[in-house]
């Protein structure tokens, strides 16, 4: 039954000759002057916005002394989830949202009823409130503590960076920075995660404010995989431009017993299609080199199969890994 279902979302012409090349992929269309101009105002206005004041948020912890009344003393109070904090004498004051100086003319005010004059001094234990988050590939995803000039790779190292995995006996970086985002507020703002970890470019390793998320996406599910007549069948990460020639030499080149023309199996927003390339023509330069996908599969046959009936049977009994393979991949996240 999988391999009709399979089957029935398949684009294939009744003659394997006669179908198309395999496309290569496609670019990025490039920006508009007016897009580059935006959005390098957009980086301008993130690099130079003030760092938000402090203010008073559940979650705080302090300590309130009042000057020569060391009765009154409150040691290690936490702000409560509806910004009150408990005082000596006073009970609840709410003062959430406030900031230092504010909280403090707050409870001042506050202790005039009892005491003449009173001089308040609020001492920060914890700020629970003061920090961002970083998750996905990193090593201890979860939130950090951030103040002013904390900047982006600061909460990478925080999160102790990326980890790297062995795969097919080499170790790889599981974070994709290409595809990684910064969210502030409402908006992603479009920084380059590697111009910001690689060169320290301030306009990119942007300081970090609160309640700033970072996430790091995970190269697991740019897979390419390599089936049939090579001498190493396997999974390879993808990146970006890798083709034909790259994914057969990762998977130790070709068998003698090779057919030339090789088949790229692709998952489409229609079904799966299917493509062929002149392998032997890519090698020797005559044709160009296919560009790849993640999530591509390359199938190099032992003989030719021309026939629609003959390539159906002949790639039948892998019909049930390929549906595998061209699902979305998790595995590599439970191990």
């Amino acid at each position: 039954m999988l391999p009709l279902i399979m089957l029935s979302s398949c684009k294939i012409n009744k003659e394997y000759d006669e179908m198309v090349p395999l496309p290569a992929i496609a670019e990025k269309a490039p920006r508009s002057e007016q897009e580059v101009v935006e959005r390098q105002k957009l980086l301008e206005e993130i690099y130079n916005q003030p760092y938000p004041e402090y203010r008073v948020n559940p979650g705080d912890v302090y300590r309130v002394s009042v000057y020569g009344y060391l009765d009154l003393e409150t040691k290690d109070v936490m702000v409560s989830p509806d910004g009150e904090l408990s005082v000596t004498l006073l009970g609840p004051v709410k003062i959430g949202g406030m900031t230092l100086k504010e909280a403090t003319a707050e409870l001042e005010r506050c202790y005039q009823h009892y005491i003449k004059y009173p001089k308040v001094a609020m001492f920060i234990i914890s700020i629970a409130s003061q920090s961002a988050t970083i998750a996905g590939k990193v090593n201890n995803a979860g939130l950090y503590p951030v103040s002013k000039g904390f900047r982006l790779r600061d909460l990478l190292a925080s999160a102790r960076g990326t980890p790297t995995e062995l795969f097919n006996g080499q170790g790889f970086e599981v974070a994709d920075f290409s595809t990684s985002i910064y969210i502030r507020g409402d908006r992603v703002i479009p920084i380059d995660f590697d111009r910001a970890f690689q060169t320290g470019d301030p306009l990119h390793n942007i300081e970090v404010h609160p309640g700033d998320y970072v996430y790091i996406s995970s190269r697991a599910d740019k897979l390419v995989s390599v089936l049939g007549e090579v001498h190493l069948p396997c999974f390879i990460v993808w990146y970006e431009n890798m083709g034909l020639i790259e994914a057969i030499t990762n998977a130790r080149g070709l068998k003698d017993e090779y057919y030339h023309d090789a088949v790229v199996i692709r998952r489409g927003v229609e079904g799966i299609n299917f493509y062929k390339v002149n392998v032997d023509g890519v090698f020797r330069g005559t044709v160009a080199n296919a560009s790849l996908l993640p999530g591509d599969i390359i199938y190099v046959p032992k003989d030719k199969m021309s026939a629609y009936n003959v390539f159906v049977r002949k790639l039948m009994p892998t019909a049930q890994l390929m549906n595998a393979l061209l699902s979305p991949v998790i595995w590599m996240d439970n191990r």
